[in-house]
Parts: structure tokens; C-alpha cells; sequence
């Protein structure tokens, strides 16, 4: 089995792997760890590596947060549909996990929304 959309040089590969979407080789993010408390979502102005602009404009990442919706929305269907179908607790049990889920993911779904949105706008360059 070939999985192209996992290799350098595809959309998914840049977004998943946090890499900038014109090189492939520089990281978005300053820190791999989303977690850190300083900085976790911190991001170079440019890629270390091609030199890619990561603020294209002011404001430029509020259209992130256009991304992250969908994201939030798939993974709250998920979870419902797994505690309703398998799982048999109160709402107010189901509600707590979920907001614990779903703020201990929020480092994660923002770091993907803003790599989606970025690469919407650069198209990937083979050295």
C-alpha cells in the first residue's frame, strides 16, 4: 500500500507533520511540544530553512479559527456517538468528559487549524 498523501511534497504531509508548506523541511511551530506553557504555540516569522513568510498579513491567523471549527465539530460528533452508542453515563458525567477532552485537545486543534489555513495560501516548491 502507497501512501503518497503521508509523503513529503503533499498537502497532508505539511499540515500533519507541522512543517512549513512551501519547504517541507522547516517547522511552523518554535517548540514541538503544543503543551509547553511558554510558548507552545509560538511561531517564527519565517522558516528557518526557505525563508517562507509565516505572517503573510496582520491578523493573518484568524482565519485559523475557521479551520479549528470543523475540527472541534468532527471530534465532538465522535465522542458523542461513542458515549451514546457504547456507553451508558448521565449528561452531566458526558459533559465534563467532553470538556476535559475537549481543553486538553485545544493546543492540538489550534496548531492543526493554523497549518491548514497557511497552507491554503503557500503551495509547496521542490528545492
Amino acid at each position: 500500500m502507497d501512501f503518497k498523501l503521508l509523503k513529503k511534497g503533499s498537502k497532508v504531509y505539511s499540515i500533519l507533520k507541522l512543517k512549513c508548506p512551501k519547504c517541507h523541511d522547516g517547522n511552523l511551530f518554535v517548540f514541538k511540544n503544543p503543551y509547553r506553557l511558554k510558548g507552545g504555540l509560538k511561531m517564527d516569522d519565517n522558516c528557518t530553512v526557505c525563508g517562507q513568510d509565516f505572517v503573510i498579513e496582520p491578523g493573518f491567523y484568524y482565519g485559523a479559527l475557521w479551520m479549528s471549527y470543523p475540527i472541534v465539530i468532527l471530534i465532538i460528533i465522535a465522542l458523542t456517538s461513542f458515549f451514546y452508542l457504547y456507553l451508558d453515563y448521565s449528561l452531566l458525567k458526558f459533559m465534563l468528559i467532553l470538556s476535559v477532552v475537549m481543553m486538553s485537545l485545544q493546543p492540538l486543534i489550534i496548531r492543526l487549524g493554523r497549518a491548514i489555513w497557511i497552507r491554503i495560501f503557500v503551495k509547496y516548491q521542490k528545492q
